[in-house]
């Protein structure tokens, strides 16, 4: 099975459109049986996320797609609910399989791909960074990191890591039980690794 992954192409930001446009035309001369896009397809604007997903409309193999952070930058609105309802409405009524809701199958392999999110736990100790700096993504003079300026969860980031961590543990456990399953590919967009 060939599978072609691509992530962060951030449709529409810098005008980049053209760049997407080359890319999605050399992922598809591979001839691949699945594609992933692996999260921050877009940013504010559904709109292009919209036109972004129709760049693949002639791919008629599977589609898969998983949310990034930056899916769910908003200036006002709710990050939550684009997370839970629009996201994944604007992916199903464009030919894509939303691997943040459920788990793929296709003949053995099962693709369970999921965000990740980040709760501080993986936090270097031995750096002086009060908690509330890791909280509000804003350490005077040195960082701003821009989740702190435009996610809007309405939950703490323990929360939404916490839920994040118990789907992916449901989906993990759900494939690992199907007889049908022997090869299971698991991928995040935010990497959840102590070195990051």
């Amino acid at each position: 099975m060939k599978i072609v992954v691509a992530a962060d192409l951030h449709y529409g930001v810098g005008y980049n459109q053209k760049n997407c446009h080359k890319l999605v035309r050399k992922i598809l001369k591979k001839k691949p049986d699945v594609i992933i896009l692996a999260g921050d397809t877009f940013h504010f604007d559904t709109q292009l996320l919209i036109d972004c997903l129709k760049l693949f409309a002639d791919f008629k193999e599977d589609k898969l797609i998983v949310a990034g952070t930056h899916d769910l930058w908003t200036e006002n609105g709710n990050s939550l609910e684009l997370y839970e309802k629009v996201i994944p409405q604007i992916i199903k009524s464009n030919g894509f399989y939303y691997l943040d809701e459920k788990p793929f199958i296709k003949n053995n392999i099962a693709f369970v791909v999921n965000m990740g999110w980040y709760d501080y736990s993986f936090k270097d100790p031995t750096r002086p960074i009060p908690e509330e700096f890791y909280r509000k993504k804003y350490w005077p003079g040195a960082v701003i990191h821009n989740d702190g300026k435009y996610v809007h969860l309405g939950i703490s980031d323990e929360e939404f890591t916490k839920r994040l961590n118990a789907k992916l543990k449901r989906h993990l456990t759900q494939v690992s039980k199907n007889p049908k399953v022997d090869t299971i590919i698991c991928k995040f967009h935010h990497v959840p690794f102590k070195e990051l």
